[in-house]
């Protein structure tokens, strides 16, 4: 081979390398972005399932606008991947724990499955605290969001 060819093979080679890293850096943010998305519907489901608890009349299995629910209560409302005792909750996108149950709301928070979304940046374990959060006041039905893994307030 002539100089020349080899010189378009190397330079073929270092393209076709940077097009596969560019690909593969774009796929990893919209995955990181997706789950994100993901953990976000299934909190503000969460946070629409906690609303409807509360305003339930208690002969209807709800909260009858009482505040002396507790987080166990969610859980079983709620009804997803409830661990017992511990009160986490799971979905296929994380782990999510109500933070706070007491006057005026419910606090969630994550721990996404997703390498990246998390504060921390590395995936998700039960502890659901390191991902976004969610806050809802049940007597107003105001929502807060954060996303920097701190908790949302009430």
């Amino acid at each position: 081979m002539g100089m020349q060819q080899i010189l378009l093979i190397v330079l073929s080679v270092i393209i076709v390398g940077a097009a596969v890293a560019v690909g593969i850096t774009m796929f990893s943010t919209q995955a990181i972005n997706s789950n994100r998305s993901a953990v976000l519907s299934d909190m503000n489901t969460f946070a629409a399932s906690a609303l409807a608890y509360f305003k339930t009349p208690t002969n209807l299995a709800g909260a009858g606008s009482d505040f002396s629910w507790t987080v166990n209560d969610i859980a079983e409302y709620i009804g997803v991947g409830h661990t017992g005792t511990d009160a986490y909750l799971e979905t296929g996108n994380a782990y999510y724990t109500v933070a706070t149950c007491a006057t005026p709301g419910v606090v969630f928070r994550s721990s996404s499955k997703e390498a990246g979304v998390n504060s921390g940046g590395a995936a998700g374990v039960e502890d659901g605290v390191d991902g976004p959060s969610l806050a809802i006041d049940c007597l107003t039905g105001a929502i807060s969001v954060e996303t920097d893994g701190t908790a949302a307030s009430l």
